[in-house]
C-alpha cells in the first residue's frame, strides 16, 4: 500500500512539475507587462518629457540637451537614493556647469520638499510622474530600480544606464570622456 501511495505521489509530482515546465517555456517568450510598457517610450520620446519643478512649472528635458547630461531617478523612501545624492551635488560643483544634472524625483512634491531640507541637492529637481516612470523603463530599467541613473552625451544619445548607486568617483569616470577640456 505505501509503494502504491508514493507511486501515486511521484507520478503526480511528475505532472505538476511538466505542466509547469510547459508554462514556462509559453509564458518565457510572451511580452511582460512592463516591457510592453516600455516599448510605448523611446530614449527620443524621453526628450520631449515635460515633468513639473517643485514650484509646479513645466521643463522640457529637451532644454538640457548641448552638454552631457546626468538624469537620476530617485525617491525619498529609497536609502541608496538618500546615500547617493550628496555625492551628485558634489560632482555637479566639480564639472563647474560642464555637465546638466537633473534629479527626477518619483514621489509627491510635499514629500520631496520636506526631504530635500534633510539631504539638499545644488540641481534641478523635477517631480517624475507616470510619465517618469515610462521614460525610465524606455531607457532599460524594466523593474523600476531606485536609483536609476542615465548619462547621456551632449547630443543626447544614453551613454550609459546603470541601477544602483553611484558614488563621485564612479560619476566622475564616466563623466570624463564627455566633457571637452
Amino acid at each position: 500500500m505505501n509503494i502504491k501511495v508514493l507511486a501515486g505521489v511521484a507520478g503526480l509530482f511528475a505532472v505538476v512539475a511538466s505542466l509547469g515546465g510547459i508554462a514556462w517555456q509559453i509564458g518565457k517568450d510572451a511580452p511582460s507587462p512592463i516591457a510592453v510598457e516600455a516599448a510605448t517610450m523611446t530614449q527620443s520620446d524621453v526628450w520631449s518629457l515635460a515633468l513639473k519643478d517643485l514650484d509646479g512649472k513645466s521643463h522640457t528635458l529637451a532644454s538640457l540637451r548641448g552638454k552631457p547630461v546626468v538624469m537620476n531617478f530617485w525617491a525619498g523612501w529609497c536609502g541608496p537614493c538618500r546615500e547617493e545624492l550628496p555625492a551628485f551635488s558634489a560632482s555637479n560643483k566639480g564639472w563647474g556647469g560642464k555637465v546638466n544634472f537633473v534629479g527626477v524625483a518619483l514621489d509627491k512634491a510635499e514629500d520631496v520638499k520636506a526631504f530635500l531640507k534633510d539631504v539638499p541637492v545644488n540641481y534641478q529637481v523635477l517631480l517624475g510622474e507616470q510619465s517618469a516612470m515610462e521614460a525610465m523603463r524606455g531607457l532599460g530599467n524594466r523593474h523600476g530600480t531606485l536609483p536609476f541613473t542615465v548619462i547621456f552625451d551632449a547630443q543626447g544619445r544614453a551613454v550609459l544606464t546603470t541601477p544602483g548607486k553611484m558614488d563621485r568617483p564612479q560619476l566622475d569616470e564616466y563623466l570624463k570622456p564627455l566633457v571637452p577640456r
